[in-house]
C-alpha cells in the first residue's frame, strides 16, 4: 500500500528535530511516549511545540508584528508597504525577576528600509533587497511573561526616535528592589547632519515589574578610569551596551549590592541601586556576555566575546570567539581564543551567550556545522567584510555547548537545526546554594517559514533543566 504523504512529511521533520531535548538528570525508565511533532505550519506563524518529552518552543517576537500605535493593532497585521509595522526583530536579551517570577524579553524592532544607501553590512540580503538593516530606524521592543514563558504580553515599544537607531538592549534587575534597568545604544549609525545628536549610551527603567517605564535618558557617570573617564558627568560616547544581561554581586564595602551591565568597553557598575553608574579600566570587549562561574577550582566571573571582525587580533588568533576571567568584573585577564579550532565554534558570524551553571558553563552559539557549504556559512571576514555582505545572514543552526573550565567544550545539542543567529541566556531557577538549575533561551530563528526575511523570522523562547552533564 502506498505511503501516506500526510504522515511521512511531518515524521521526517520530527526526526530532524529530535536533537532538541531537555538537559535533565537521568530519570527512571518510563513507558516510551511519542514525541511531539512540529507540522510545517503556515508561513505566518511558528507552531508551538508542546509535550512531556521537552518544553515548548514559544514565539516571542515575530516579523511583521505591530505595536498598538501601528495600523492593525497590537500583534496583528502583516508587514505593510508603508513600513509602519516592524519588518524584523533582532538582538534578543532576556532576564527573570526572582522577586516576581516575571520573565522580561527585549529586542531590536526594525522598520526596514530597502532604499537606504548604506551597504547591507548589518542586514540580510534577499532577492537583492535589504530587509533587516539596523539603520536608520530601530526601536527597543519589550514583552513580559507571567507564566514561565508560555504566553507573552502584547508588543510594547520602549524607546523610539524615528529615523534614528536605538538598539543593543542590555538589562539587569536589582534583586533587592526589583527595579529593572535597561541600557541601550542611542544613535548607532545615525544619519549625518548638523542637528543629529552624537551617539552614546542611554538607559530606561521600571519600578513596577515592567508595567510602566521611565523615559530614556543619558546615563550619569560617577567615576571612570583613563579611556573610560566620565564626560561632564555622563558615560562617554564610546561605551556601547554589549547585549545579554547584567550581573548582581555583593559589595563588601557598602554591604549592599553592586549592579553590573556589560559594555564593549568593560562592564559598568552601580552601587546606589542604579541611580549613578561608574566604569572600571577600559577593556576592549566588543559584543560580549558576562556570568558568575565556579567549578570547584575557580570561583569568579567569565566573559565571552565575539571575534568575527577581530580574528587577526591578539586574543582572537583565528577564532570566532574569545574568553576572559575576572575576580571582580573590573579587572580581566587578556582575552584568549575560545577553541579556535573547535568545529562548533567555527563559521560563526554572530555573538554568543554564556551562563554559569553548577560546575560549569553553558554557551549558546549561532554557528555553522563543520563542512557546511551553504551561503550562510561563507567566511564572514573574507574581503574585508565583503563576504558578510554577500552571504545570507543567520548562520546554520543554534547550538548549545558545555564546558567545565571555559576552554574544553562539547556540543550538548542543536537547539534549532535551521537558520539561527543571535541568542540570549538567563537563569530561571536556582537551588538553595544559588546554583542555576533551569535556564531560558531566546534566539533568532528561521528557515521554516518561507517568504522574505525567512533567515531570521522570529525570536523563539525555550527553557531547559540543567542536570548532570
Amino acid at each position: 500500500m502506498a505511503a501516506d504523504t500526510n504522515t511521512t512529511r511531518p515524521m521526517l521533520l520530527q526526526t530532524a528535530l529530535l536533537v532538541v531535548m531537555v538537559l535533565a538528570a537521568p530519570q527512571p525508565a518510563l513507558a516510551p511516549k511519542p514525541p511531539p511533532v512540529m507540522p510545517p505550519g503556515p508561513a505566518s506563524a511558528l507552531p508551538d511545540i508542546d509535550g512531556e518529552s521537552y518544553p515548548a518552543f514559544r514565539t516571542v517576537f515575530r516579523n511583521g508584528e505591530c505595536d498598538k500605535h501601528d495600523r492593525g493593532g497590537p500583534g496583528t497585521g502583516p508587514i505593510n508597504a508603508a513600513k509602519r509595522c516592524y519588518s524584523c526583530f533582532r538582538i534578543p536579551s532576556i532576564v527573570k525577576s526572582f522577586k516576581t517570577n516575571t520573565i522580561h524579553a527585549f529586542a531590536e524592532a526594525r522598520r526596514g528600509d530597502d532604499t537606504d544607501p548604506v551597504p547591507a553590512f548589518h542586514g540580510m540580503v534577499t532577492r537583492g533587497a535589504v530587509l533587516c538593516v539596523d539603520q536608520p530606524d530601530t526601536r527597543l521592543a519589550y514583552k513580559r511573561s507571567l507564566d514561565g514563558g508560555k504566553s507573552w504580553s502584547p508588543l510594547v515599544i520602549l524607546a523610539e526616535s524615528p529615523g534614528r537607531c536605538r538598539g543593543q538592549p542590555t538589562p539587569v534587575i536589582d534583586n533587592t528592589t526589583g527595579h529593572i534597568f535597561v541600557a541601550f545604544g542611542d544613535g548607532c549609525n545615525p544619519k549625518a547632519g548638523p542637528r543629529v545628536a552624537p551617539p552614546g549610551p542611554m538607559m530606561l527603567s521600571s519600578t513596577d515589574d515592567g508595567k510602566s517605564w521611565s523615559n530614556a535618558s543619558k546615563i550619569t557617570c560617577l567615576h571612570g578610569i583613563g579611556q573610560n573617564a566620565c564626560v561632564r558627568g555622563f558615560m562617554p560616547s564610546h561605551v556601547v551596551p554589549a547585549l545579554g544581561r547584567g550581573v548582581v554581586t555583593h559589595n563588601a564595602t557598602t554591604n549592599g549590592v553592586r549592579l553590573f551591565i556589560p559594555t564593549g568597553s568593560g562592564p559598568m557598575y552601580s552601587d546606589n541601586h542604579g541611580k549613578d553608574w561608574s566604569l572600571g579600566p577600559y577593556y576592549d570587549a566588543g559584543e560580549n556576555s558576562i556570568t558568575p562561574f565556579s567549578n570547584g577550582t575557580y570561583s569568579g566571573f567569565v566573559m565571552t566575546m565575539r571575534c568575527e571582525n577581530e580574528r587577526g587580533d591578539r586574543g582572537c588568533a583565528g577564532a570566532y570567539a574569545a574568553i576572559a576571567f575576572s575576580p571582580d568584573l573590573l579587572t580581566w585577564t587578556p582575552r584568549t581564543p575560545l577553541l579556535g579550532l573547535n568545529p562548533w565554534i567555527q563559521g560563526a558570524a554572530d555573538q554568543n551567550q554564556v551562563l554559569g551553571v553548577k560546575g560549569g558553563l553553558i554557551l549558546t552559539h549561532g554557528g555553522c556545522t563543520p563542512g557546511a557549504t551553504a551561503p550562510q556559512c561563507l567566511d564572514a571576514t573574507s574581503g574585508g567584510g565583503v563576504g558578510r555582505r554577500r552571504r545570507l545572514s543567520g548562520g546554520h543552526g543554534m547550538k548549545m555547548l558545555y564546558s567545565r573550565d571555559g576552554f574544553t567544550w562539547k556540543l550538548l545539542r542543536t537547539l534549532w537545526p535551521f537558520a539561527g543567529g543571535y541568542s540570549a541566556l538567563a537563569p530561571l531557577e536556582v537551588d538553595a546554594h544559588g546554583e542555576v538549575t533551569r535556564i531560558a533561551t531566546l534566539f533568532e530563528a528561521g528557515g521554516l517559514f518561507g517568504g522574505v526575511n525567512d533567515d531570521r523570522a522570529a525570536l523563539i523562547f525555550n527553557n531547559f533543566t540543567v542536570g548532570a552533564v
